[in-house]
């Protein structure tokens, strides 16, 4: 479980630094919004994967 665990780790690090680079472009166009918002959602949902993953490695889930 620990090394699935580390992959979902790595996977929210790599969305999350996908999303701080769209950040950082101009925000004037609207597909460029439009990407951030799908960035956003790819990032929250990595994130909501890793957490379920380490709370069931902890027993809690």
């Amino acid at each position: 479980m620990a090394k699935k665990l580390d992959e979902r780790k790595e996977d929210f690090k790599k969305a999350l630094k996908r999303l701080e680079e769209a950040l950082n472009k101009d925000i004037t166009d609207d597909i460029i919004i439009d990407g951030i918002i799908q960035r956003f959602e790819f990032t929250f949902e990595q994130a909501w994967k890793v957490m379920k993953l380490y709370l069931e490695d902890q027993g809690i889930l």
